[in-house]
């Protein structure tokens, strides 16, 4: 699968406030709140508010996508993050500290430009011992390759057996095929 950045041209909004900024990621929309003695999250955050920040992103998909599979890779969203496309939720991730993917793939539309939104959810605090930040805190990149392919992660190898004359090595390689999947 081809990996494309998909870092620049995102804007966030934390709920509620109705003021939108842009960014280039990776971001920490926390750092843009007073610091505040009353903070829930106390000095564990740094006396920053807990809140949700909303992301958008348009992207123009291509027509040529019509029969490729698409998956978004988030490499860290803090936290409980929601991953929706052109309004469509596809994907809830609580893991704050883990990557992730969504599959796209049926869900745009090519030829046209399309929305991506990722809500990161940091409301519910304290939830960390320390300053944790909140939103999309590494990289985001789509996935493109044919519907018949190695997925992310689907390779694996393993020495069961190493010894100073010769060793084992296992190779598992996963395919997906996503003519059949769907």
């Amino acid at each position: 699968m081809r990996r494309i950045d998909c870092n620049g041209n995102w804007s966030v909004e934390k709920e509620g406030t109705g003021e939108n900024r842009a960014v280039h990621l990776p971001h920490d929309g926390m750092i843009y709140e007073k610091r505040d003695k009353d903070a829930a999250p106390a000095g564990a955050c740094a006396y920053f508010h807990e809140g949700k920040y909303i992301y958008r992103k348009k992207i123009m998909v291509p027509a040529e996508w019509t029969d490729r599979a698409v998956i978004l890779e988030c490499e860290g969203v803090y936290q409980n993050a929601s991953v929706l496309v052109n309004g469509e939720e596809l994907n809830r991730w609580p893991y704050g500290y883990t990557n992730f993917y969504t599959d796209l793939t049926g869900h745009l539309r090519p030829g046209e430009e399309n929305e991506i939104v990722i809500i990161a959810d940091n409301s519910k605090a304290p939830n960390s011992r320390w300053y944790s930040g909140s939103g999309i805190y590494r990289d985001v990149n789509l996935m493109v390759g044919a519907r018949i392919h190695i997925p992310a992660d689907g390779v694996r190898i393993t020495t069961p057996t190493v010894e100073p004359e010769a060793s084992v090595v296992e190779i598992c390689v996963d395919v997906k095929n996503l003519s059949r999947d769907r």
